[in-house]
């Protein structure tokens, strides 16, 4: 019965591991495909905009970065020229959800379809883990 267990345990974190290559796969390729958009926000003239992932990399590769993080909120902002006013100043980058909760304790920033492939992600990989592990428990 041990050996039944140690075998489903493997498996378990077989899974687990196999999941998550494939979320981190989806992901970088979602974030580095040609049609994907990026908000951001001029902290100097207050305009929103949207640059394509092209335009965002050569613009971000050698900026500075700040993170600012607060209990209740937490924002990424990037020093660059501003399309539409032309200084250079920091640029807010928007996303589609920005979570802070518990303090400051859980913290999220990302888009929609990030969201979705780590719920997916948790019921794929990290769920039947936790199974696996309670039914030890009574196995053995």
């Amino acid at each position: 019965m041990k050996s039944v267990g140690i075998l489903l345990f493997i498996v378990g974190i077989g899974n687990f591991v196999y999941q998550g290559i494939l979320t981190l796969r989806k992901l970088r390729k979602e974030a580095n495909e040609v049609r994907t958009t990026h908000r951001f926000c001029c902290t100097a003239c207050g305009e929103k905009y949207e640059l394509s992932t092209v335009e965002t990399k050569e613009k971000i590769k050698w900026s500075i970065h700040i993170r600012k993080e607060t209990l209740n909120t937490q924002k990424s902002l990037y020093k660059f020229i501003c399309p539409i006013c032309g200084e250079k100043n920091f640029q807010e980058r928007l996303y589609d959800l920005n979570i802070t909760k518990l303090k400051g304790r859980i913290r999220y920033q990302g888009t929609e379809f990030q969201l979705r492939e780590l719920v997916l992600f948790f019921l794929k990989g990290v769920l039947p883990l936790l199974l696996v592990r309670y039914l030890l428990r009574f196995l053995i």
